[in-house]
């Protein structure tokens, strides 16, 4: 799929990632993860991603890439550390959810406030921008 795609939920076409090589990035929505300003997951974000697990069971053999964004409302080191506990946050859960299995790779990384997908211009913009993306590729 084109990863210029996004996705606020994943799709039944999960399962085709692994038979077709491709990959597909998935993108959840902070406010209903976390708190402002946490990156302890909410009860309704612990369900959102052992959802995400759930229909990611289908997949073979694939990589993680769990990346964790802010808006631009606070300092940029604040926004770093924010950014990555977001990821790994989502990563534990995941990791929870697939149990010992070896057939993910989970791998996170925090941006910050770096590559928004709204301008940081109002609130509904940077609500847009507080998200955790999962990158699903197959290898």
């Amino acid at each position: 799929t084109d990863l210029k795609t996004y996705s606020t939920v994943p799709g039944a076409d999960v399962d085709a990632i692994a038979a077709i090589g491709g990959a597909m990035r998935l993108s959840l929505n902070a406010e209903v993860l976390f708190d402002s300003g946490k990156s302890e997951l909410k009860s309704e974000g612990i369900a959102a991603v052992k959802k995400l697990g759930a229909q990611l069971a289908n997949v073979g053999k694939a990589t993680l890439n769990i990346s964790g964004y802010t808006d631009d409302i606070g300092s940029d080191d604040l926004n770093q550390k924010l950014s990555i506990a977001r990821a790994e946050s989502v990563a534990k859960v995941l990791q929870q959810e697939f149990g010992s299995t070896n057939r993910f790779i989970l791998k996170t990384k925090g941006y910050g406030e770096q590559n928004p997908t709204a301008p940081n211009n109002n609130e509904e913009n940077r609500k847009k921008n507080r998200r955790v993306e999962v990158l699903v590729s197959s290898f």
